[in-house]
């Protein structure tokens, strides 16, 4: 058996600079439908080399978050057109189309707007959240309770009727009085 020469790998930056072509295409249906896995395979590339190129090559990460950004704007564009102006839907009857009607997609609209007008986004604008924690105490001298409100205090505090509970002392000079 003869030995096998080991290749060498390949510059990637220099497959790009060699073929202008498939970058073109590439970019051209990343721009169209926004995928760069799809786009890979239209150009019979797998995603991860499309990704080392973007690493090895700025120029061409630039070009792909350029064409990411056509299509981002092809998208908001579809909103804008379907949530405000409205897509004319035929009428028909039995002698075909007798007429069209504007339809219009709310939940689109609802999309739009939170995206440009700051009082949609998340709720009230009004609205205000307040995170973290409060801590707060009253302080209440039991001594000062009458017997009425020590009782009521403990069938507050649940303890049932007087033979089957058991004794809630509420501070210790009260358990001295008790005994």
């Amino acid at each position: 058996m003869l030995p096998q020469k080991k290749k060498k790998p390949r510059k990637l930056g220099s497959v790009l600079a060699r073929y202008p072509e498939l970058r073109r295409a590439f970019l051209k249906h990343l721009a169209r439908f926004g995928s760069i896995a799809g786009a890979a395979s239209y150009v019979r590339l797998s995603r991860a080399q499309v990704e080392d190129w973007a690493k090895q090559v700025p120029e061409f990460a630039c070009e792909m978050e350029d064409a990411l950004d056509e299509h981002r704007g092809k998208i908001e564009q579809a909103i804008y057109e379907r949530a405000v102006e409205g897509v004319q839907e035929p009428k028909f009857n039995a002698q075909g189309v007798v007429g069209y009607t504007t339809k219009y997609s709310d939940q689109l609209l609802l999309a739009y707007a939170k995206r440009h007008i700051r009082e949609y986004r998340e709720g009230d604008i009004n609205r205000t959240e307040v995170v973290g924690q409060v801590d707060h105490r009253h302080a209440v001298d039991l001594k000062e309770l009458s017997g009425d409100q020590r009782q009521a205090l403990r069938l507050l505090l649940g303890e049932g009727d007087k033979e089957n509970r058991p004794r809630i002392t509420l501070d210790s000079k009260e358990a001295e009085t008790q005994e």
